[in-house]
């Protein structure tokens, strides 16, 4: 009898532990599109970027996504010329904020975004990518 307890206790406490890993971040759901205008004004301003690299993210990358999180799962996007599906885990969040991990398929690994919610969208940033990246995102649809 106490063996069935401890494994019923240990089945619960893996079933919970599962919950929490997989547990979805609500005011991230929906579709939301990169913001072009506002994220050049902000690199301008902050003076992190070289113009350079502000110059090469304004016209190959930025406007140019769309990303979708589903439950879990998030499908980033530019159209026809790249997609990329994978999962996110929420590791903290808080009133405005949100911190996540999810795998990246460019870059072979797992990166840990931040987002700030504002009242008209998100800023994402992640300096593994690029030191000082932080990027708009406006809500699209729920």
């Amino acid at each position: 009898m106490r063996i069935a307890f401890i494994i019923l206790a240990c089945l619960c406490l893996v079933t919970l532990m599962a919950c929490r890993s997989a547990r979805t971040e609500p005011r991230l759901q929906g579709t939301w599109r990169s913001n072009k205008d506002e994220t050049v004004s902000q690199w301008r301003r902050d003076g992190v970027l070289t113009a350079r690299v502000i110059e090469r993210f304004e016209s190959e990358v930025l406007g140019k996504m769309s990303v979708t999180y589903s439950g879990i799962r998030v499908t980033s996007t530019t159209g026809n010329n790249w997609t990329e599906v994978s999962e996110y885990r929420v590791v903290e969040s808080g009133d405005d904020f949100v911190v996540f991990d999810q795998f990246s398929d460019v870059y072979k690994r797992t990166l840990r975004y931040r987002v700030r919610f504002m009242k008209d969208g998100y800023w994402i940033s992640n300096d593994e990518i690029l030191k000082g990246y932080t990027e708009k995102f406006d809500l699209v649809s729920r």
